[in-house]
């Protein structure tokens, strides 16, 4: 990478007001551009930098399978328990599946015997 090009990608990194001023000055060397870009920034930025927000400070959780007093309290993750799109309550899961239709446990949709005789009551469509 010749110096030239050397010293566009260092500008291109710049803020932009930083960059217009160091292309403006027509440094021919990598060396000059951040001689411009450092005393620029020093005369209009002061100098100072942003201050750097920690994060707060948390409990340390233990990643993996490892024994802890916080993972013996919750019950690990059942894949057949979970069924997407299925949020019937605790009882109602108990008396089985019930039918959208007619409204009547013990079937679904699909199966149902009033469906089939209602679709079979209407006349054709046209």
């Amino acid at each position: 990478m010749s110096e030239v090009d050397q010293v566009s990608y260092y500008c291109d990194g710049l803020k932009r007001a930083t960059q217009a001023h160091v292309k403006l000055q027509n440094a021919t060397t990598l060396s000059e551009a951040m001689d411009h870009a450092a005393k620029f920034e020093m005369s209009h930025f002061g100098g100072e930098r942003k201050p750097i927000h920690k994060k707060p400070e948390r409990e340390q959780q233990s990643r993996g399978r490892g024994s802890s007093s916080q993972s013996n309290n919750k019950k690990p993750f059942n894949k057949k328990s979970f069924k997407p799109g299925h949020y019937a309550p605790a009882e109602q899961a108990k008396e089985g599946p019930v039918c959208y239709y007619c409204k009547k446990p013990g079937h679904f949709k699909r199966d149902c015997k009033k469906l089939k005789s209602d679709e079979g009551n209407d006349p054709p469509r046209q």
